[in-house]
């Protein structure tokens, strides 16, 4: 029995996706589970697992190429009912099947079989005999055989002036669908005889000299629209206070060993997680995000703590769900595993889910203040910079001090800078003494 394998609503607003590869050809048996490629949304690359076993009929969608939900990507036969050999089939028209019922999703109704819009991988290889052009069919001329095409999209073939005989199907079965209609008649007006077929040029120079250009789409594009819908919609405002880590940093540098013979990577972002948690227990409104549809201040009672990791395409923002919960040798060890799936695009999209704050780290690269925007819907979140050695007077007495400036950037509508400036207070007390961090 044929299987069509379509692209699933996974949810998080995400509609398309571009395949990476495929790690099986047409031909090859697979296994339930077995992974056929890779796809790349605008969170993270993922595996495709295969949710039948069988052998792969048709590949619809090239490497590169995007895909969007609900668009069928593989044909599987899971061998549980023959299947007619093509010379077996009867030289007629499929029968139309009756309208299927559409699937509702987290962005809408997905498109029917007869809509959707796929790509053999084997139309690409035929692009250039495509592009010839396409003499119409004389008056009474018959064809050599029948095509496998509903009533409406035969109409549409006619209206379109169209050769239903030199096009290849993509839906079931080799039907021809209104997809596949509309490349074909691009392909067939593409180049009149005598024209010269035209192409988009992008100058790889300007005025003063040459250019590069990159491309703006998947995360680095999700980034942007994410970060414009935050900057139109919440009201920014940044307080920053200096902190005295001396010793923060000589807990650190011992636990760091301990830490070590337990295969974790310590870094001064647990002591900070563990520090925030306790903050905001003891102001509760920056863990909050506004509900304007109802009039609403929604304030956060778990505490799952996200941070920014830089990746070649922008950042991502992991979750470290119940950091109350967690011992700081924990949370350290979760960072760096969930850090690294960030990077390689391996993460999970529940990994990124959940958050009620974000800790941007921007003193790894240098750095006394910043003013980052936040990650929309969160009402707030906290910039480390560099820790830096400079004199500071304690108790009279001038002395070598290790400082950091942290910030919490916050939405003025939800609340007020006093608000900021108290969260702020506790959150230095905390890490000026570190030494109860290390008891829960």
């Amino acid at each position: 029995m044929v299987y069509e394998f379509k692209f699933p609503d996974v949810g998080e607003g995400i509609t398309e996706g571009t395949i990476v590869k495929w790690v099986i050809k047409i031909g090859d048996a697979i296994k339930e589970d077995q992974a056929l490629g890779e796809i790349e949304t605008d969170k993270a690359v993922v595996e495709i697992p295969s949710p039948r076993t069988g052998k792969i009929l048709q590949l619809h969608i090239a490497e590169g190429d995007k895909v969007k939900v609900g668009q069928v990507m593989v044909t599987i036969d899971d061998g549980t009912g023959p299947e007619k050999p093509a010379a077996e089939k009867p030289a007629q028209a499929a029968p139309a099947e009756p309208p299927k019922k559409k699937s509702i999703g987290v962005v809408g109704e997905l498109p029917s079989d007869e809509t959707e819009f796929t790509l053999p991988i084997s139309a690409k290889s035929a692009k250039h005999e495509a592009m010839k052009p396409q003499a119409a069919p004389e008056p009474g001329a018959t064809r050599p055989a029948a095509v496998n095409a509903s009533p409406k999209v035969r109409k549409l073939a006619q209206e379109r002036g169209i050769d239903l005989s030199k096009v290849t199907g993509s839906g079931p079965r080799g039907a021809i669908t209104e997809a596949d209609l509309t490349g074909e008649a691009k392909q067939q007006a593409a180049t009149p005889i005598g024209e010269v077929p035209k192409f988009k040029v992008q100058k790889k120079y300007d005025l003063w000299g040459h250019v590069k250009r990159i491309p703006y789409k998947s995360i680095r594009k999700t980034i942007g629209d994410h970060l414009s819908t935050a900057w139109a919609e919440a009201v920014h405002v940044t307080h920053i206070e200096e902190i005295d880590v001396t010793h923060l940093v000589e807990i650190r540098e011992r636990e760091k060993k301990n830490a070590e013979t337990k295969g974790i990577k310590l870094t001064y972002l647990p002591f900070v997680m563990k520090a925030l948690v306790k903050a905001i227990e003891e102001n509760p409104i920056v863990a909050s995000e506004l509900d304007e549809h109802d009039e609403a201040i929604i304030i956060k009672e778990y505490r799952n703590i996200g941070f920014a990791v830089a990746t070649e395409n922008g950042l991502l923002v992991p979750v470290i769900k119940g950091a109350d919960q967690k011992s700081i040798m924990q949370i350290a060890d979760e960072i760096v595993k969930l850090a690294d799936a960030a990077r390689t695009r391996k993460i999970n999209l529940n990994d990124m889910k959940g958050g009620i704050i974000t800790i941007t780290n921007i003193g790894g690269l240098g750095g006394i203040a910043a003013t980052p925007i936040l990650n929309y819907p969160e009402s707030s979140i906290i910039s480390t910079m560099a820790i830096r050695e400079l004199p500071r007077y304690i108790d009279g007495k001038l002395e070598k001090r290790k400082v950091m400036n942290c910030g919490i950037t916050f939405d003025h509508r939800i609340y007020d800078g006093a608000e900021a400036a108290r969260f702020m207070n506790s959150l230095k007390k905390y890490l000026e003494d570190p030494d109860s961090l290390l008891l829960d």
